[in-house]
C-alpha cells in the first residue's frame, strides 16, 4: 500500500515537471518566433512561404 502511494506521487511529479518543461519550452520559441519576426531575419515562416 505505501509503496502504491509514493510510486503514484513520483508519477505525479514527473509529469507536472514535463508539463514545466514543455511550458517553458512553448514560451521559448514563441519568444524566439517574434525575435525573429521583428528583425525581418532570413527565417521563412511556413505561413509567408504558402502565400
Amino acid at each position: 500500500m505505501f509503496t502504491s502511494i509514493r510510486s503514484h506521487q513520483h508519477r505525479a511529479v514527473g509529469l507536472i515537471l514535463r508539463a514545466l518543461v514543455a511550458g517553458s519550452l512553448l514560451i521559448l520559441m514563441s519568444a524566439i518566433h517574434q525575435d525573429t519576426d521583428d528583425s525581418g531575419s532570413h527565417y521563412i515562416h511556413p505561413r509567408h512561404a504558402m502565400q
